[in-house]
């Protein structure tokens, strides 16, 4: 499939975050990262929006800082050997995340919006768990400036 210019500009800020995590050399580039949606398979991730307050501030000229909350889930394997494996993944999933931010690689958004600041804002956890498997979650908050046209 082929993009064409006007397609690429026009990508949501999910589809964004997302090729920013398909960087993460902790992240297998086989595995797929969809966007409010994970799968059943085991290594399979997600990026979901969370309920919150858009816009931060607004200046003089009508530009706004604004944010967007969201989790990075995934699926994983919950046998007794797994568990620590997962908590060690969300653990340098989240200093990956922290220097990436600290070194100003932040997602790449289409103008007039331009990313300031990724930040980690809860660690990583279960949020659903079966026999054999349980989607885990760490809450992210992108903070983005979009220009006044």
């Amino acid at each position: 499939m082929t993009l064409n210019l006007n397609e690429i500009e026009n990508r949501t800020i999910t589809d964004k975050i997302i090729e920013f995590f398909l960087k993460c050399p902790l992240i297998d580039d086989k595995s797929p990262i969809s966007a409010d949606y994970i799968g059943d398979e085991i290594g399979t991730y997600s990026v979901d929006g969370s309920p919150s307050e858009t816009i931060l501030k607004t200046y003089v000229d009508g530009s706004t800082e604004r944010q967007l909350i969201f989790d990075f889930t995934s699926r994983e394997s919950v046998e007794a050997y797994n568990n620590e494996k997962n908590i060690t993944f969300y653990e340098k999933l989240a200093e990956w995340v922290e220097t990436q931010n600290n070194e100003g690689v932040l997602p790449e958004l289409s103008y007039p919006l331009i990313a300031e600041q990724i930040k980690v804002l809860t660690h990583g956890y279960v949020e659903q768990m079966s026999a054999n498997k349980a989607i885990y979650v760490i809450q992210m908050k992108l903070v983005y400036t979009k220009i006044a046209e």
